[in-house]
């Protein structure tokens, strides 16, 4: 497979210069298949193939957004955005007349009939055929290797002569996960990782800092409560060597566990976030603020994914007698708080430095992030049996 790009080593774009530099091919297949209604007709095929729900659909899983867990619907919905954007830019994008010397093998991704009828229509048909499928094949790497990010415009892919077959693998264990069951955080970054770097991922890890640029979770830039719990945010640059960002303990079961003290101080306290490295290739990152115990961030993000969420609803107070605390409460405590029996209120922190650090406090078997409108969904939301912590971060 060569002759429709010349990435070199190192070579490193983005969604939207991917799709004009593999758009050659569209181009050669249509300089065999003229015209404008063919160009349209094999545009239409890239959009359905591209599309979550349909025939021709690659990745069918429309019913993961209505049906599915939080994790899978929030993919699902990735997905759909991405294969509705990238269908767009290669519309608007040049198709370039010209011979392209190729062999590609097929990928069994089904054709639209009109696009099967282009195609096998032409005289040229053994080799159009090979040029579409490249074609087709390379936009849904590009969508796959993309799921993982919220920004995935900004993204910068790690390319070469083979355009993104390197990120096939995978791809292909992490949609034998997220088509089979709930997918673990790491393979999300796995599959992130190897859409952009080299860089081997270790279990656990929940972001990474690569050769050209960091991912971590969006919610470091969001809000808690509708920021996505899985997907990341891609900023280029960066300051040190390619590392995995690894939680400080792996089983946080593990932590010692104390019980929640009122400190009678309601000041809101500022956090930095903070790397000290892990050794062998992996970084931890550190909520840290002045005169308070550390927090560690995966600890912090493994509250926020496991979290419930109630957003909306009609107006409706806490009742006098539910246990309220403040942030600062739960912050100056050693290891994790473990609530008692019953429902508790963890009062207002506002920013998203504070609230991930009161998630990383809590231990995160029932916690509910409110957003202090409805408290009669937030008292009904989570499980109904271990201690309920509901933290009102609107």
């Amino acid at each position: 497979m060569t002759g429709w790009n010349n990435w070199g080593a190192g070579a490193a774009v983005t969604a939207a210069e991917f799709v004009d530099t593999a758009n050659h091919l569209l181009g050669a297949v249509l300089a065999r298949v003229p015209g404008e209604q063919a160009r349209c007709d094999l545009l239409d095929g890239l959009a359905a193939s591209l599309a979550t729900s349909g025939r021709e659909s690659v990745l069918a899983v429309e019913t993961f957004e209505a049906t599915g867990d939080d994790s899978r619907k929030e993919i699902a919905r990735q997905a759909r955005v991405l294969g509705a954007g990238i269908a767009e830019i290669a519309r608007q994008a040049p198709t370039p007349a010209g011979a392209v010397p190729l062999r590609s093998n097929c990928q069994g991704h089904l054709w639209t009939p009109t696009v099967a009828e282009h195609l096998t229509g032409s005289p040229n048909a053994a080799v159009v055929m090979q040029l579409y499928n490249e074609w087709l094949h390379q936009l849904v790497l590009l969508r796959d290797a993309l799921l993982p990010y919220r920004n995935w415009q900004q993204a910068r892919l790690r390319v070469d002569r083979q355009g993104l077959r390197h990120v096939e693998d995978a791809r292909r264990k992490f949609l034998a996960q997220f088509l089979t069951r709930t997918p673990r955080h790491d393979m999300i970054v796995r599959l992130a990782a190897a859409a952009v770097s080299d860089l081997p991922i270790p279990q656990r890890a929940y972001g990474f800092r690569g050769a050209a640029g960091t991912a971590l979770p969006s919610v470091l830039t969001g809000s808690p409560l509708h920021s996505p719990r899985n997907l990341l945010d891609w900023a280029e640059g960066v300051d040190g060597a390619p590392t995995a960002y690894v939680p400080a303990v792996e089983d946080y079961l593990s932590l010692p566990t104390t019980t929640p003290m009122r400190s009678h101080r309601l000041d809101r306290p500022e956090y930095t976030l903070v790397e000290s490295g892990g050794g062998a290739g992996r970084s931890h990152l550190t909520l840290r603020s002045p005169g308070l115990p550390d927090v560690d961030l995966g600890q912090a993000l493994r509250g926020h994914r496991y979290s419930y969420r109630v957003v909306g609803g009609q107006s409706a107070s806490p009742a006098a007698e539910i246990p309220r605390y403040a942030a600062r409460d739960l912050l100056t405590a050693d290891g994790l708080v473990d609530f008692p029996a019953g429902t508790h209120l963890i009062d207002s922190t506002a920013d998203t430095p504070s609230v991930l650090a009161v998630l990383g406090k809590i231990l995160p078997h029932n916690t509910i992030l409110w957003d202090g409108h409805d408290w009669t969904h937030a008292r009904r939301a989570g499980k109904a049996g271990p201690p309920k912590v509901v933290v009102s971060s609107g």
